[in-house]
């Protein structure tokens, strides 16, 4: 009887390390994939040459909450939820934060 508990623990303890690795393989898979887009971006502002300047920081606060957006997706798909509120939090941040700069900049008079 006692064998069979220690087997169990045993089957317990196998299962929980490997839903670990799975975990930690589905987190190194984001990472390399936000690397990914982060190069990609890179090429595209080499592409691009900017007229205005406020048009170069809109685009790239897009990019940004493009980015965070699909990290979000990926995080939800894979049942990350935790996760996929802090990255809301942050995006939500970021949005009032630049609705602030934009409110502070049309209201100077150099605006």
């Amino acid at each position: 009887m006692a064998k069979a508990h220690c087997n169990d623990d045993i089957h317990a303890k196998l299962n929980l390390l490997v839903s670990e690795f799975k975990n930690m393989k589905e987190e190194i898979r984001g990472s390399a994939f936000s690397a990914q887009e982060e190069v990609k971006l890179f090429k595209k502002e080499k592409d691009v040459t900017w007229r205005f300047n406020g048009n170069r920081v809109l685009f790239e606060f897009n990019e940004d909450i493009a980015g965070s957006l699909n990290q979000i997706d990926r995080s939800i798909e894979h049942g990350k939820t935790g996760y996929g509120r802090e990255l809301i939090a942050e995006t939500l941040t970021n949005i009032q934060k630049q609705s602030k700069l934009i409110r502070i900049a049309e209201t100077s008079e150099g605006g």
